[in-house]
C-alpha cells in the first residue's frame, strides 16, 4: 500500500524508480532487495506471507532473481537512493481542502503533523479532521503505526471533541505494544463518546496485555450494561472472561500445588491471549513439571516481546529459577542479580536470589564433604539442602508457586537425591540409598548416577540378579548402550551374580581356602572314593544319578583348584566358564605377541 501518485509533482522519470510493483503506487516505507528493486514494506511483507502460505519461494516480483528475505530498509541499504526518494516533490494530501503546501516527500509527514498547518482561513475544521483521519488510516493500513498515530494526534487537536481520532490512535498504540498509552487514549475516546464500541474493545485488549484481567472484565461489563454491547463487544467480553477464568484457576492450582491443573489452565488462556503474565504463568507450570526447556522457551518469548522492558524482571526471575533448578547455579545467580538490578525494590527478585545463593552454597558444601570422603557429613548437608534450602524457598513471582513446589520435579532435586543416595550407600545404609535413587529416577529417568547408585545398593544387599536386570534394561535402551560406566557396572553385576551361582569347590572337597595343592589332591582322592559310581552300582537309579553328578563336580573342582592359575582366578570370584575364557584370551595374546616379535612366524624355505 503506497503513496497515491495523484499527489506527486515530480516527473514520472524521477518517481518511477521508487514505484512498488505490487501496489503500483509510490513505495511507502520503502525497502529494497539485493536486485535493487524497491517495494513498500507492507506490500513485500504481505507478498512473503502469501508465498509461505502457498509453500512457494518468495522471489522478487519484478525480476524473480532475488530472495525477498534479503529485504532491507532503503535508508540503510542505499542511503543515496533514499535521499533521491526523499526529494520526490509532492503536494499535501489535503489540497482539496484548500492546503497549498508543496515540498519534498521527506517533509510531508512533518507538514501533516505541524500544529500550524491546515488552520488557514477558509479551511473547514471538519474537512481537515476527516482528511487527516483518512491519511492516518492509510498509514495504519500500511503498518506505519507511529506516523498514523501522529496524524490521529493532529486530527484530535483539530477537532478535540471527536472521539474516533483518539480511538484510532489507541489502535496504533495497541499495535505498537504501548498498552498503557492505548488505555489512556481509549479512556479519552469513551469520555467523548461512551457508546464507542471499538474503544471499549481496544481498552480491554490492552488491559489484558498488561495483566489487568479484572479491569478488562469490569470495563466491558459496564460498557455492555450502559450501551447494550454488540457482536464485537460480546465476543471480546467472552474472550476476556475465558482468559480471566483460566488465569484464576491456574493461580488457585499453584496455591494447591496442582501443577498439572495449572498447566492446563494457562494453556487454555494462551489460546485466547499471549500476554506476558499468561506466558509466564505457563512457563512456571512447565518448570514445576520438570519441563525446563519449555519453560526457558516461554521466558525467551517474553524477553523478545516489543514491550519486554516492562516484563523483563519478572521473566528473568522465572528464567533464573529454571536455570537454578536445571543445576546451573552460578549462571542462575547472574540472571537473578540482573533481575534485581532492574527491579531493586521487587520482592520476587530478592527472595529468589537469596534462595539461589543458599542452594548454591549448600550444594558446594555437600560436594566438598563427599570429595573429602566425609560421607556421613555430606549426607547431612544434602538433608539440609533438600529439607530447608529447597523446600523452604520463597515464591518465584507474585501469584505463582513457591520455588519449593517447582523444585520437586527438577533435575537439581533429582541429582541431589542421587548424590545423597551415594553418600548413604558409602555409610552402609543401602536401603536409604535405594529410596533416594527411586525418587531421583521418578523425576529424571535417564540419570546415570542414580541408576549406578541403585545397582550398587542392590549389590550391597546381595540382590545381584535385580542389579543385573536393572542395568541390562538400561543397556537395552538407546541411551544406555553407549555409556561406558553403565557397561562396566553391568559387567560387575553380572560377575557378582555368576559368582553367587558358582559351586563352592572348597566345600565340595571338604577343605579350606588356605589348603595346599597336596591337601586338595588328597581331599579329592578321599571324596572321589565316597562318590565313585562303581560304589553305588546297586543303589536306586536316582541315587546313582546324584552320585555321578557329585563325582563329575569333584573332577571340575580338582581341575580348577589343582591348577595354580585357575585357582587364583577362582579365588578372585571367576566361575568355570570365565576362568577358561580368561586363560584362552591370555593364550591368544601370548601367541600374537610371539608372532609380532622379531624372527617372523616360521621359516621362509
Amino acid at each position: 500500500m503506497g503513496i497515491n501518485k495523484d499527489n506527486l509533482l515530480s516527473d514520472e522519470h524521477h518517481a518511477s524508480h521508487f514505484s512498488c510493483a505490487i501496489c503500483q503506487d509510490l513505495s511507502e516505507s520503502p525497502v529494497t532487495l539485493a536486485c535493487s528493486h524497491v517495494f513498500c514494506e507492507f506490500c513485500i511483507g504481505e507478498y512473503v506471507a502469501r508465498c509461505l502460505d502457498r509453500q512457494q519461494n518468495a522471489l522478487c516480483p519484478t525480476c524473480r532473481a532475488s530472495d525477498c528475505s534479503s529485504a532491507a530498509k532503503l535508508s540503510e541499504a542505499n542511503p543515496l537512493a533514499f535521499r533521491c526518494y526523499a526529494k520526490v516533490q509532492t503536494r499535501c494530501p489535503l489540497h482539496k481542502q484548500g492546503c497549498a503546501w508543496t515540498g519534498d516527500l521527506g517533509s510531508l509527514q512533518g507538514h501533516l503533523t505541524n500544529s500550524d498547518s491546515h488552520l488557514q482561513k477558509g479551511m473547514s475544521q471538519g474537512d481537515v479532521y476527516d482528511a487527516l483521519k483518512r491519511e492516518g488510516d492509510e498509514r495504519y493500513r500500511a503498518r506505519a503505526y507511529d506516523q498514523a498515530a501522529e496524524l490521529y494526534s493532529k486530527a484530535a487537536a483539530v477537532a478535540p471533541e471527536r472521539a474516533q481520532a483518539f480511538a484510532n490512535r489507541a489502535a496504533c498504540r495497541l499495535m505498537a505494544h504501548r498498552y498503557e498509552e492505548c488505555v489512556q487514549d481509549c479512556d479519552q475516546a469513551l469520555r467523548r463518546d461512551p457508546a464507542l464500541a471499538n474503544a471499549a474493545t481496544r481498552r480491554a485488549r490492552a488491559l489484558l496485555e498488561l495483566g489487568r484481567t479484572e479491569d478488562a472484565q469490569r470495563g466491558l461489563r459496564d460498557f455492555a450494561a450502559t450501551n447494550g454491547g454488540g457482536q464485537a463487544v460480546g465476543d471480546e467480553a467472552r474472550r476476556v472472561d475465558r482468559v480471566a477464568t483460566a488465569v484464576a484457576d491456574g493461580r488457585r492450582a499453584f496455591a494447591d500445588g496442582d501443577l498439572m491443573h495449572a498447566r492446563a489452565s494457562f494453556a487454555g488462556a494462551l489460546r485466547d491471549a499471549e500476554s506476558a503474565p499468561v506466558v509466564l504463568g505457563a512457563a512456571a507450570a512447565e518448570l514445576g513439571l520438570g519441563k525446563i526447556d519449555r519453560c526457558l522457551r516461554l521466558c525467551l518469548q517474553v524477553l523478545r516481546r516489543a514491550d519486554a522492558a516492562r516484563w523483563r524482571p519478572a521473566a528473568l526471575v522465572v528464567r533464573g529459577a529454571a536455570t537454578l533448578l536445571s543445576d546451573e547455579g552460578s549462571q542462575a545467580v547472574e540472571i537473578l542479580r540482573e533481575a534485581l538490578r532492574l527491579d531493586p525494590d521487587g520482592a520476587a527478585p530478592k527472595a529468589t536470589l537469596r534462595a539461589a545463593l543458599r542452594v548454591v552454597k549448600r550444594r558446594k558444601e555437600a560436594r566438598d564433604l563427599a570429595t573429602k570422603r566425609s560421607f556421613a557429613d555430606a549426607a547431612a548437608a544434602y538433608d539440609r539442602l533438600l529439607a530447608d534450602d529447597l523446600a523452604g524457598a520463597g515464591a518465584a513471582l507474585d501469584g505463582f508457586p513457591a520455588l519449593a513446589v517447582l523444585a520437586a520435579r527438577s533435575p537439581l532435586y533429582a541429582r541431589c537425591r542421587a548424590e545423597r543416595g551415594t553418600c548413604r550407600l558409602r555409610t552402609g545404609d543401602a536401603d536409604a540409598a535405594l529410596k533416594d535413587c527411586a525418587a531421583a529416577l521418578y523425576v529424571v529417568d535417564d540419570l546415570v548416577d542414580a541408576h549406578l547408585c541403585r545397582a550398587n545398593a542392590l549389590r550391597a544387599l546381595g540382590r545381584h540378579a535385580e542389579a543385573r536386570k536393572h542395568l541390562k534394561d538400561i543397556i537395552d535402551e538407546s541411551w544406555g548402550g553407549s555409556d561406558v560406566r553403565v557397561k562396566h557396572a553391568f559387567e560387575q553385576a553380572d560377575f557378582d551374580l555368576r559368582r553367587t551361582k558358582r559351586p563352592d569347590y572348597y566345600a565340595l572337597l571338604n577343605c579350606r581356602q588356605v589348603s595346599s595343592e597336596r591337601e586338595i589332591k588328597g581331599a579329592y582322592h578321599a571324596q572321589s572314593l565316597l562318590h565313585h559310581p562303581d560304589r553305588h552300582a546297586t543303589a536306586p537309579p536316582e541315587v546313582q544319578k546324584a552320585e555321578a553328578e557329585v563325582f563329575k563336580r569333584l573332577g571340575e573342582a580338582l581341575d580348577i583348584l589343582g591348577d595354580p592359575q585357575k585357582r587364583e582366578l577362582y579365588d578372585k570370584g571367576f566361575d568355570k566358564e570365565a576362568i577358561h575364557a580368561k586363560l584362552e584370551a591370555a593364550k591368544r595374546a601370548s601367541q600374537n605377541h610371539s608372532c609380532s616379535g622379531g624372527g617372523g612366524c616360521g621359516g621362509c624355505g
